[in-house]
């Protein structure tokens, strides 16, 4: 009995100590940068929703953006403001902007925050949130999960993947949460690469879909509605701003919508803003609107563009007018982007709606390029 006893206890110690080397080896190479300060590798790529939630927490910023990929890859805020953070994930839904501002307001000394109003509509989350935590138990619980990437055997692949690696891992995040490069190798080495790619997915994805995301006949705004709330319950300066889209990317998303891209949602965005304002007896946040139709979104793609990565992506020197004009104290200083509001929205959506057929008019070996690539996908989706 007592030798069985031993025996088990050596083994209990061997497992423990196990798991301490593992714990260790994971903590000092943390693939995920799930500890920081630490250099965010290429590794993290795809889990950004378990590593940003803790550089906000360690970071502490006033200032936070909310967004999706195009602000994660192009909106450089550390440049342009100091103590901030880029807290755009891809594919975020408002959903999942809401629950970001819910962890930056519970974990750091919020400020100011910029909300991306790409998609308005609510739409349930598809990535893991289980890092985000706005009360004490969900805190607890997500150090617990961190606990458990510290001794899991799959963060030690990863880990050990770092080590082996002859060449290094590129750093994929700059200080401020922004994506340090923009990730060719998904779709592409040359511009024109990218834009045929990443135009046959809209393209697919609207023949799957044959509706707008944004359609507001049947969209609900409650997790919007709940961002405003939450801003002017805090006192922090809440900015929406929409982001640009290269015009050929806005005629494919209009033409499976059957209207204008983004018109119905800018118009409930300025109505429920304004609403919400009233509520509170308070001046209504600001709206940027950048999904304009401008010497910026209808670049003509060559070899390299100035502005724009791909149809739907634009580069950081259009990102760089952008927050010069989310921080410029007068509309006279705006380079690029209007400012919406109750007073000028039906003006400003004529506006946009006579120079977006303008450009169809003026540019019809591009619609027609346009129209082709939507027919022959149809036809080969229906031969499938």
């Amino acid at each position: 009995m007592y030798i069985r006893a031993a025996y088990l206890n050596l083994w209990i110690i061997s497992v423990m100590l196990g798991f301490a080397g593992v714990a260790v080896v994971n903590w000092w190479v943390d693939p995920l940068s799930m500890f920081p300060p630490k250099p965010v590798l290429e590794t993290v790529a795809g889990y950004e929703r378990e590593t940003k939630p803790w550089h906000v927490i360690e970071s502490q910023p006033s200032t936070i953006l909310l967004g999706n990929s195009r602000n994660y890859h192009s909106l450089w805020i550390g440049q342009h403001q100091p103590d901030s953070y880029n807290f755009s994930v891809p594919g975020a839904t408002i959903n999942e902007l809401l629950r970001a501002f819910e962890h930056a307001l519970y974990h750091a000394p919020i400020k100011h925050v910029l909300v991306a109003a790409d998609y308005i509509c609510d739409r349930e989350n598809d990535g893991n949130l289980n890092y985000y935590s706005a009360t004490p138990t969900e805190y607890a619980l997500s150090r617990v999960r961190r606990l458990g990437y510290l001794i899991s055997l799959n963060t030690l692949k990863k880990s050990l993947r770092v080590i082996v690696r002859s060449k290094p891992f590129r750093v994929l995040m700059q200080e401020d949460g922004s994506r340090a490069f923009f990730p060719y190798e998904n779709l592409g080495a040359t511009q024109l690469q990218r834009v045929e790619k990443r135009e046959s997915i809209r393209i697919n994805r609207g023949l799957r879909q044959q509706k707008r995301m944004d359609d507001t006949r049947q969209c609900r705004t409650e997790s919007l509605r709940r961002i405003m709330v939450l801003a002017h319950q805090n006192n922090v300066k809440l900015s929406f701003f929409i982001n640009p889209q290269q015009v050929r990317y806005v005629w494919l998303s209009s033409h499976f919508g059957r209207k204008l891209y983004g018109q119905q949602s800018k118009a409930t965005l300025v109505s429920l803003n304004q609403e919400v304002a009233d509520e509170f007896a308070a001046d209504a946040p600001s709206i940027f609107d950048f999904q304009v139709f401008d010497k910026h979104t209808i670049e003509p793609f060559s070899a390299e563009s100035m502005y724009w990565w791909e149809s739907s992506h634009y580069k950081p020197l259009l990102g760089d007018l952008m927050l010069n004009t989310m921080f410029s104290s007068s509309p006279s200083e705006f380079v690029f982007g209007v400012l919406l509001n109750e007073t000028n929205i039906n003006g400003e959506l004529q506006k946009q709606a006579a120079y977006y057929q303008h450009w169809q008019s003026s540019n019809p070996e591009v619609v027609g390029a346009l129209k082709a690539k939507v027919k022959l996908a149809s036809r080969q989706g229906a031969a499938l």
